[in-house]
């Protein structure tokens, strides 16, 4: 059983049924196979006896694992780990071990760990077609307390990052995330407003609906990811341009200028002060490794900050202080140098829960960006 970090010798890392590389435990070697699917953070020495490389390389795989792991902040995270008889020893070697107990799969990405001689294959553990099991959901989403006489289940959910509570559900064919508050339903309602505001505009993003679990409001979306395109938060894609030479500001305007520029005009628009690197990224291919565009917008369930608001020039515009360090608002005005905004149909005020942060909405737009909104 992948469980033990200590009795494993070659695992295989894959990516759908391709290897990516093998890994030797005893001795700390490393063989890739596919450079171009390797994921962006994990980084190996090839070809060496030196005693510095080869302990980076096992530095390198544990903690690339235990990075499939989500993390103790998250709300029920404890409760979910107790329920699978799981440590919340935060070590990287403890959560690696963890991971490894469901071959390191996560809804993000198609990799997966094996031992060299398993004949287990993609089909037998792919988590976009086979069943999955829901007897956490009530534990994730609501910090209930259930006994399991299995611990061995098919979740994503011991995967997923981010702090909120969230589970995911099979409907149909169709994967869904169910993301929910331990403590308002106000994060709820700023995810779905935002989600009605950018089907006002042609900027791709995921759209999130309200619904009810066990009388429970939350809200939630169709799974982002499949068989083709993964998806790789900005923080990983900085890394791998590190690796690779690369400058990132650069990359990310080669890649998707339009997708950037757009994203930075709504956040100053809906007051949006959390798009750190985990809250936005890029498309991979995983038969190829390129990378295609910025994946669609999505969790905005901290926008239409207050405090945001009340300061016209907004907060420090995240993702351009890597590059500079400017305002929200001088973001915004920026990015209108380089894309039109086009608007495909108007903005009710009957879609905002408070009335008025339409008004504040629309006077960020028309009155400071002049974007004519209607």
């Amino acid at each position: 059983m992948l469980n033990n970090l200590q009795n494993l010798r070659v695992i295989h890392l894959m990516s759908l049924e391709q290897i990516v590389c093998e890994f030797d435990f005893k001795n700390y070697t490393a063989t890739i196979h596919n450079n171009h699917l390797m994921p962006p953070t994990l980084y190996f020495n090839e070809n060496t006896n030196d005693i510095d490389d080869l302990i980076e390389n096992g530095s390198s795989i544990i903690q690339w694992l235990a990075t499939r792991v989500l993390p103790l902040d998250r709300t029920y995270a404890k409760e979910i780990l107790n329920t699978l008889g799981f440590s919340q020893n935060q070590s990287d070697k403890t959560k690696a071990s963890i991971s490894l107990t469901y071959r390191a799969l996560s809804l993000q990405d198609t990799y997966w760990i094996k031992e060299s001689d398993e004949s287990v294959s993609w089909s037998d553990i792919n988590l976009f077609t086979n069943p999955l099991s829901n007897v956490l959901t009530p534990v994730a989403l609501l910090g209930k307390s259930i006994t399991l006489t299995n611990h061995m289940i098919t979740s994503p959910d011991l995967s997923t990052q981010g702090t909120y509570a969230k589970a995911w559900v099979r409907e149909g064919d169709d994967l869904y995330l169910y993301k929910g508050d331990s403590t308002s339903d106000r994060s709820i309602e700023c995810e779905v407003l935002t989600s009605n505001i950018l089907d006002c505009f042609d900027i791709p993003h995921i759209t999130y609906e309200k619904t009810f679990y066990e009388n429970k409001l939350v809200c939630k979306c169709k799974c982002m990811t499949n068989e083709q395109y993964s998806i790789v938060d900005a923080e990983s894609f900085m890394i791998w341009c590190e690796n690779h030479d690369k400058d990132f500001y650069h990359e990310i305007l080669r890649i998707d200028s339009f997708g950037y520029y757009s994203m930075n005009i709504i956040d100053y628009l809906i007051g949006n002060s959390d798009r750190h690197l985990s809250n936005w990224g890029l498309y991979r291919d995983n038969y190829n490794g390129s990378f295609t565009k910025l994946h669609p917008l999505f969790d905005h369930n901290r926008a239409f900050d207050r405090s945001a608001l009340a300061n016209e020039d907004g907060g420090n515009c995240l993702p351009e202080s890597l590059h500079q360090k400017c305002s929200q608002k001088d973001a915004a005005l920026s990015a209108m140098k380089h894309i039109t905004l086009t608007q495909t149909k108007p903005i009710m005020r009957e879609l905002f829960f408070e009335s008025d942060l339409y008004d504040i909405f629309m006077h960020r737009a028309n009155d400071v960006l002049h974007l004519n909104i209607q």
